[in-house]
């Protein structure tokens, strides 16, 4: 079964990571368009969506 482009799950923060998370970089996404680079901006709520790398601190390796 396929999930949808733009189905949000619900859960919480502290679910997902229950130790934190530890941000690395924080830069705004871009949507690409007829070979143009835009900001992105959700779909649902018009506010600009962020790419966020990082690591959760509870995973061992």
């Amino acid at each position: 079964m396929a999930v949808l482009a733009g189905h949000r799950f619900p859960i919480t923060f502290d679910e997902l990571f229950p130790r934190g998370f530890l941000v690395i970089t924080v830069e705004r996404a871009n949507d690409y368009t007829n070979g143009k680079s835009e900001p992105a901006v959700c779909k649902l709520t018009g506010r600009p969506v962020w790419t966020v790398q990082g690591t959760d601190p509870s995973v061992k390796g």
